[in-house]
């Protein structure tokens, strides 16, 4: 069963564009998890407070999304103990069998691809869906 680990940046992208990232999900993988690590909320939370305007709803709308998926039992936080959101993305990664970041963070990608065997990669697509990438 793949375990697709959300990624900040992932998730601002789907509000900004109205990508439901849960029917695309539903649509490439047969068994799926979707978990998120409590320090990416953090970072969520943060981003929104320091910034304004259209910006700040985008990221409003995503914590909205995402939470409302936790309170539905469609999205699992999971506590991590690491130095940042990014890290704690890998560390999760690490704890499960077959990972899926959904990360649009290069520098993410790459650390991710050092660390993790055949490490797979939810990326977005002409702003409208999504689609499974291998980097390695």
């Amino acid at each position: 069963m793949a375990s697709i680990i959300l990624d900040s940046n992932f998730l601002i992208y789907c509000a900004q564009y109205k990508i439901d990232y849960e029917s695309e999900i539903l649509r490439l993988f047969d068994k799926y998890t979707i978990l998120i690590s409590d320090q990416v909320l953090d970072e969520l939370e943060d981003l929104s407070s320091n910034r304004v305007g259209k910006e700040k709803a985008v990221i409003e709308l995503a914590i909205a999304i995402v939470e409302d998926k936790i309170k539905k039992n469609k999205v699992k936080v999971i506590e991590i103990t690491s130095d940042t959101a990014d890290f704690s993305v890998i560390e999760l990664a690490l704890k499960n069998k077959e990972p899926v970041i959904a990360s649009l963070d290069e520098e993410l990608r790459k650390e991710a691809n050092k660390r993790l065997k055949n490490a797979q990669f939810l990326s977005i697509r002409q702003k409208t869906h999504l689609n499974v990438i291998n980097l390695s």
